[in-house]
This record gives C-alpha cells, structure tokens and sequence, in this order.
C-alpha cells in the first residue's frame, strides 16, 4: 500500500447516522466562528489476532459543548500488513481527513486516543519507527501539519467507548456497511 503521494490516500467516510439511525444528527452549524474548540476520540482495532487481523477504525468529533459533529469509521484492510498500530493510525487519519474536508483546521483540536503510540509520535515526543504502521504514521503526521492548534492526549480505554465501538463494527460487518481505506 503506497502511501508517498498524499493525494493518492483516499478515506472513504461512513457517516455512523447511515447504520445507526438513533445516533443524534451531525453538524457542522456554529462551527464557523475562528477559534471554536473540538474534540476528537478515536480508536483502532485489529482482530481477531493482532497483528494479522482485520483493521478497522472509528472516531468522534464533537464541539466545546460535546455535541456531536461527526462519527465515522471504517476497514483498512486485512493481513499480515495489518495491526493494531495501523488501525491507530487509520483513524487519526480518517478523523484529520474529515476536519480538512470541512475546512475545520484553524480551530483549536484536541485529540484524545488510548494509543500511547499515536499520542506520543503525533505530538512529537516519539520519533516513528519501522513498524507495519510507518507508512501510516507519517501520512498522519503530515495532515497533523495542517492544523494551527491540534494536540494529542492519551486516555484510558474506559473514557473511549465511543471510539471503540465504531472501530468494532468493521470487525464483523459486511465490508457493504464500511467505509474502506484505501490507497
């Protein structure tokens, strides 16, 4: 999976609305103010063996108030190339993807994972290894380069349920239901 030229990584996003229709609606309204706050949970998953499972991935984006913005997630592939880590930085992409689709990169962005790996490379304090998600990584760090005010802070499984749960649904779902990946 070539990941060299930024434009060429597509994430195709499924809004969780379209499969889960008692999620409240996502929007966008009173967001346009400079400066607004938003908060970004996300999650990867890579099972049932990790690494070599399927990988897939959920996030949330919500505002100041916790209102919901947007939730998405989706697959990212299968095999010996797939891990637990990639799946991590699935969804940091797919989440920072969708924040620059909705022209959302100059307000302040909080991101919060249960990945000490996403949390401590995307805010510079690990540098990105050799791993199966090298690739990833460094596409994630890029985007991260687009946004004026965006950190990154661990927290416990237990406070990202939410994130979790989307990143299950790939896990078992007809690839139909799932946003995909891909190069």
């Amino acid at each position: 999976m070539g990941l060299d030229n930024g434009r060429r990584f597509v994430v195709v996003f499924v809004v969780a609305k379209q499969h889960h229709p008692d999620l409240p609606s996502c929007k966008l309204s009173g967001l346009a103010t400079r400066g607004a706050f938003l908060s970004v949970h996300y999650d990867g998953a890579c099972g049932p063996v990790n690494p070599g499972g399927v990988a897939s991935y959920g996030f949330v984006v919500r505002d100041r108030d916790g209102k919901l913005i947007h939730s998405g997630y989706g697959y990212v592939g299968e095999g010996p190339k797939m891990s637990n880590n990639v799946a991590e930085y699935a969804a940091v992409i797919a989440a920072l993807e969708y924040l620059l689709d909705n022209r959302l990169q100059n307000h302040e962005v909080k991101m919060y994972g249960d990945s000490n790996l996403t949390v401590e490379q995307m805010s510079g304090r690990w540098k990105i290894g050799d791993g199966l998600y090298r690739e990833f990584a460094v596409r994630a760090s890029v985007l991260r380069s687009q946004f004026e005010r965006i950190s990154f802070h661990w927290i416990p499984r237990e406070q990202n349920e939410e994130a979790d749960s989307l990143s299950q649904i790939c896990q078992t779902a007809p690839l139909s239901r799932c946003g995909v990946l891909r190069d």
